[in-house]
């Protein structure tokens, strides 16, 4: 999988944290509600990032794609 899928889950965190933490300062007025489910968040995002992330580079899997659909098809 390109390394560019995974970013977006890690990102996911930084983009999600914003809007939510105003609604929750809002309806709680307190900020430990915002940590907690950001650090969920990322928790989360970071796990997906480690299941999807790939150190191999994008040539090698481009070449085994492209090997596998030739032996398939």
């Amino acid at each position: 999988m390109p390394l560019c899928v995974p970013q977006v889950f890690a990102s996911l965190g930084g983009m999600v944290a914003p809007p939510l933490g105003t609604w929750l300062l809002a309806s709680t007025g307190q900020w430990y509600p915002l940590y907690a489910i950001s650090a969920a968040i990322h928790l989360l995002a970071g796990g997906m990032f480690f299941a999807c992330a790939s150190d191999t580079p994008a040539r090698q899997l481009l070449y085994a794609a492209s090997r596998s659909k030739a032996k398939s098809g």
